[in-house]
């Protein structure tokens, strides 16, 4: 009977024994977990684990970067230098009124046949002729029509005519200004010759320039006479190209 009461004894401290090694080591594992987990966190060598998640989160969303909106313009920017017109408001009805003088709307392809007016007034050169226009009066004179040894750099032409004129405010015009494009030149077969461009740098051929009442003005201009072309010439001037009805008067010449 003693016996088998000192073996439950044994027994029941076994147990006891069994039981707090247990709950030791359970205390052991969850210190040994926290205090990895506040290594792991404070560790500064492990810095790629933390900064990772903090990249993520902060990363710019790419559809709101490319849907902000632009900058918009100064409306106020634009300088004095700038060369614009507000046409949005303008009746599309209205006509431009252009100088009739500037033979603007005028296009002759060289080569082309030009037909003289009947009523075409037949002047010499040097005459001076009084020019009734709708614009206005004033007095054109043709001082020369001659051939010239005369090269622009970088244009070849075999035989350049040039035309030397004067035009002179002496009426009732106002900013008046002659332009070359007035002007056509023909060869004995009426044939229309190509322009010639000077070089405006030489000093020699003054780009034509408004006048006042009471002032005039010489320029001059060119003229290719072709290859297989006899040496007369004829010189037209129309007050405007646009009007078949309008002021002419011819100057023919013998080079």
């Amino acid at each position: 009977m003693m016996r088998r009461k000192i073996a439950i004894c044994i027994l029941a401290v076994s147990l006891i024994a069994v039981g707090c090694g247990q709950s030791d080591k359970a205390a052991v594992q969850a210190t040994d977990s926290k205090v990895s987990a506040e290594s792991y966190v404070s560790s500064p060598a492990d810095s790629s684990s933390v900064a990772a998640p903090v990249m993520e989160s902060a990363a710019e969303n790419p559809e709101a970067v490319r849907n902000e909106p632009d900058e918009k313009p100064d409306e106020n920017s634009a300088g004095k230098s700038d060369k614009w017109v507000d046409v949005s408001k303008e009746d599309p009805a209205d006509e431009v009124s252009s100088d009739p003088t500037l033979g603007e709307g005028f296009s002759v392809i060289p080569g082309d046949v030009i037909t003289v007016s009947q009523d075409s007034k037949e002047v010499k050169v040097g005459e001076t002729v009084t020019v009734e226009s709708p614009r206005g009066t004033f007095d054109l004179t043709i001082d020369s029509i001659r051939l010239t040894d005369e090269r622009s750099a970088g244009i070849r032409a075999d035989r350049v005519v040039e035309v030397t004129y004067t035009y002179a405010n002496t009426h009732n015009y106002a900013d008046l200004l002659v332009g070359d494009t007035c002007f056509m030149l023909s060869d004995s077969q009426g044939r229309a010759c190509a322009p010639y461009i000077f070089d405006p740098t030489s000093g020699d051929h003054p780009q034509p320039m408004p006048i006042g009442q009471g002032e005039q003005f010489t320029s001059s201009f060119g003229f290719i006479l072709p290859e297989d072309s006899d040496a007369s010439v004829t010189l037209l001037y129309k007050a405007s190209f646009e009007d078949p009805n309008s002021f002419e008067f011819n100057v023919k010449a013998d080079l």
